[in-house]
């Protein structure tokens, strides 16, 4: 059967054997001399055998002792390392950073942009997965993932990266051959191309001017993937709901045609999720402020 020992237990013996003193012991230990006394007693009761040797002037390991303190040195010098590991994980941009990013985040923007992450950070190892589907941090090994909407699971903690504002667009073969919306109400009239998330809702919101109004759409195509959404309302197969910034380009080429600007779309969130608010190393913060700042600068997923 094995013993359990406790590793303050240890330490204190191996700093026992450092300083030759129990007094001396426990002064660097903030413990009294009574105290390492009897856990001392209950180190050698647990070992089943004497481990030091004590006369009025000092004292001296036995065999065991003596392999005693040879192991603990090791495990002394493992805690510091670990001590000092997680300072390091706390104050400096190292190590190796998992992050899950959806497949439609603007992964053309992205990889121009976390280029410039990796030159000004050296000592960090990127690794990022790109996935359609959502990520679970608590079973899978990521540090963060990216994801639209609201946080899913209330034992994650997330950080609002980007509002992303949202429009009705189409492409102008789609327009010639079904009709232009002219009307909230017309909307009815056309099939859409919609997430998981939109068909699920079955509706859609829109603002203008202080009014609301909502309208129910006819969903032709469900995808779960709002680059392919794009792709396929490119193609002439209905409408859509996409953000502004990953359809701009094709706006301004003629590809694609917003339409009732005057309506507002409620706007999605580019989130980042972690999994604890306090204690995020230090890695972590630092891609997640760059995130934050060149979605800002840059408009999310401009170049998707």
């Amino acid at each position: 059967m094995h013993t359990a020992f406790s590793l303050d237990q240890l330490m204190m013996f191996h700093e026992v054997v450092e300083s030759g003193s129990l007094t001396k012991a426990g002064g660097r230990l903030r413990m009294a001399t009574s105290t390492v006394s009897r856990k001392l007693a209950s180190l050698e009761r647990q070992m089943g055998t004497l481990l030091l040797k004590r006369n009025t002037r000092r004292l001296v390991p036995t065999e065991v002792g003596l392999d005693l303190y040879q192991r603990c040195g090791r495990i002394a010098r493992e805690v510091q390392d670990l001590g000092s590991a997680a300072e390091l994980s706390r104050s400096e941009v190292r190590g190796t950073l998992r992050v899950s990013i959806p497949s439609d985040f603007g992964s053309g923007w992205l990889g121009t942009a976390i280029s410039r992450f990796v030159q000004q950070h050296p000592a960090l190892r990127l690794e990022i997965e790109v996935s359609s589907e959502p990520v679970n941090l608590i079973e899978q090994p990521f540090d963060m993932a990216i994801q639209y909407g609201a946080l899913r699971d209330s034992r994650l903690v997330c950080k609002r990266l980007a509002t992303l504002s949202r429009g009705i667009y189409a492409s102008p073969g789609y327009l010639r051959r079904q009709g232009t919306p002219a009307t909230l109400e017309q909307l009815r009239e056309h099939g859409f191309v919609v997430t998981q998330l939109q068909r699920d809702e079955g509706t859609l919101q829109f603002r203008s001017q202080g009014t609301r109004q909502r309208i129910p759409i006819e969903h032709r195509v469900v995808v779960n993937n709002m680059r392919l959404a794009r792709e396929l309302v490119l193609g002439d197969a209905g409408l859509a709901v996409l953000p502004q910034g990953m359809c701009a380009a094709h706006v301004a080429s003629g590809a694609l045609a917003q339409l009732l600007p005057q309506w507002r779309v409620p706007s999605t969130q580019a989130v980042a999720v972690v999994l604890a608010r306090e204690g995020i190393p230090r890695k972590t913060r630092a891609f997640l402020d760059f995130l934050g700042e060149h979605l800002a600068a840059d408009g999310a997923g401009r170049a998707a």
